[in-house]
Parts: structure tokens; sequence; C-alpha cells
């Protein structure tokens, strides 16, 4: 990753070691790499934040009535997460 972003090898390492922190444009760099944005980047409480973003763009798509059962499913889905 560090060769792809024009970095040297142990670039990401020294990231993850907090041995060096990585410029703003750096950071947009790696999270073009990755194909996320940054608020995804740093959303701790998303463990797929790509899946739901490309399900967010098929709702999207969808009618209110469809939109609604939908949601109700969700909502019955996560009662028993709660």
């Amino acid at each position: 990753m560090s060769l792809s972003l024009g970095q040297n090898n142990s670039y990401i390492n020294q990231i993850e070691n907090g041995r060096m922190v990585p410029s703003l444009q750096g950071l947009f760099y790696i999270c073009d790499y990755l194909k996320i944005t940054p608020h995804q980047f740093f959303e701790d409480d998303n463990p797929a934040p790509k899946m739901l973003e490309e399900l967010i763009e098929e709702l999207k798509k969808l009618d209110a009535k469809t939109l609604e059962l939908i949601t109700d499913l969700v909502k019955q889905l996560n009662k028993g997460k709660e």
C-alpha cells in the first residue's frame, strides 16, 4: 500500500505504529486507495462503510412504500439487538 501511494516501504507501518501522522493530502490518498470517504475512515461504529454506502445508493432508487416496508423490516431485525 505504501508504494502504491508513492511513499517509502514503511510509510503505512509508521502511521500504524504512531511514529508519524499523515498529512491531510496523505489521508485523502489513503482513503482513495481504500475506496472510502474520509468520513467513513473515521466512522468507528460502522463495520462495513462501503457496503452501507452501496445499500444507501440502492435504497435511493426505491419508492416511498417500498422504503417504508424495508424500514419496518430493519427495525424488526434490530429489535433483538437492543
